[in-house]
């Protein structure tokens, strides 16, 4: 009989994962703005100057509070849109999408946000679904002029709820 320990740890944020990134000090967080359905892509490119930069939606998915909760078509939700045309000199080519593009400006070193809407589900009756969640995760990935990538992963969490909509009320497809 083998014995061993079993560990359990409360987290109030999942650890951000990161993927590979062979640009130095690169710095990439995703904060929300307010009780909003937008949120600030921060990203820092240390000393590297950058000639793209590409934010694709990797997983997302809906929790609802009861069935009862859900609609039956739940809409289109899981696009990305954003209203930062020019980012350090690159230019917002593709938006609206599971992956906007920035690329074909002027390659810079990078330190600033992208501001970004992430499209979320409809809720059938949304004053008794206080505590749905849509959770999702972006990848990031930068080019550098001497063509070194740096794909890094944010995840969000966006309410499904009255606080989405003052004064709650009825939303039906």
């Amino acid at each position: 009989v083998r014995a061993g320990s079993a560990y359990f740890f409360e987290c109030e944020k999942p650890p951000t994962p990161k993927l590979c990134c062979d640009i130095p000090d690169v710095d990439i967080t995703l904060n929300r703005v307010g009780k909003t359905d937008k949120f600030n892509l921060n990203i820092n490119s240390a000393n590297s100057a950058i000639q793209e930069v590409e934010v694709s939606m990797i997983d997302y998915h809906a929790e609802y509070e009861s069935e009862s909760c859900k609609p039956k078509d739940i809409g289109i939700f899981g696009n990305i849109n954003s209203t930062t045309t020019n980012f350090g000199g690159l230019l917002l080519t593709d938006n609206n999408t599971h992956a906007p593009v920035w690329e074909a400006g002027s390659p810079s070193v990078l330190n600033g946000s992208i501001g970004i809407l992430i499209s979320k589900p409809n809720l059938f009756d949304i004053r008794n679904c206080r505590n749905s969640k849509f959770y999702f995760c972006l990848k990031v990935k930068m080019t550098d002029t001497d063509c070194n990538i740096c794909e890094q992963i944010v995840c969000g969490t966006l309410e499904l709820g009255p606080s989405q909509f003052p004064g709650g009320g009825v939303f039906k497809k």
